[in-house]
């Protein structure tokens, strides 16, 4: 068995998305746009959805038996 990655280096692509994406969460001068922004709640939205497949992937991984079946 290998080692089990640490929780922030499991998807190492998603970091370098989340900080291209720190620019979209800002307004024109810069300041970060406010919770209640459209696009905002976009992004939020897009997060949760991926944060919530990453999950049940895990926990499909997770509960599939190691042994398998033929």
């Amino acid at each position: 068995m290998g080692k089990k990655k640490p929780e922030s280096q499991l998807f190492p692509e998603v970091e370098a998305l989340m900080e291209g994406m720190q620019e979209l969460m800002c307004d024109e001068d810069g300041k970060p746009l406010s919770p209640d922004h459209p696009q905002y709640k976009k992004f939020a939205g897009l997060l949760e959805n991926i944060a919530d497949r990453a999950a049940k992937r895990n926990q499909a991984d997770s509960s599939s038996d190691p042994t398998g079946t033929a």
